[in-house]
């Protein structure tokens, strides 16, 4: 559990002690039903967001850590992979989910086709745009 996590928990469990004891103020008699009504219902909405902010969390921690375990893998398959003298099928399927080639297009009076390369475990890979770096002398 994160901090933030940790701190919405918290949150949550002071919540219901508030509750609880604005209760009891109104069955002692000390708070009258219409005040513990909109008390009670600002409590009960701010207690529900932070139900919701605890969702949203969870799925994010999630999502972080599958993406984590994800590029280790990939990662050992470079470390297995980082030392061949040709590129093999087997190697080429370890590493590569699919290709995908897109339909021809004209750009600048060039027919150009783009191919975009989704790798197992992370899939594609953003690269530099390779054509600006002709601007560059070397």
């Amino acid at each position: 559990m994160n901090w933030k996590q940790t701190d919405i928990t918290t949150g949550k469990q002071a919540l219901d002690k508030i509750i609880q004891s604005l209760y009891e103020d109104k069955v002692s008699g000390k708070l009258s039903e219409e005040r513990y009504i909109k008390m009670s219902d600002n409590y009960e909405a701010e207690q529900k967001e932070l139900t919701e902010k605890v969702k949203i969390l969870k799925a994010e921690i999630e999502k972080a850590q599958t993406k984590y375990d994800n590029i280790q893998k990939f990662m050992a398959i470079v470390k297995r992979y980082s030392d061949f003298e040709e590129l093999t099928p087997e190697i080429l399927r370890a590493f590569v989910d699919k290709i995908i080639i897109y339909e021809k297009q004209k750009v600048n009076g060039h027919i150009r086709h783009t191919i975009e390369i989704v790798y197992n475990f992370v899939e594609a890979i953003e690269l530099p745009d390779f054509d600006s770096w002709d601007k560059f002398d070397y």
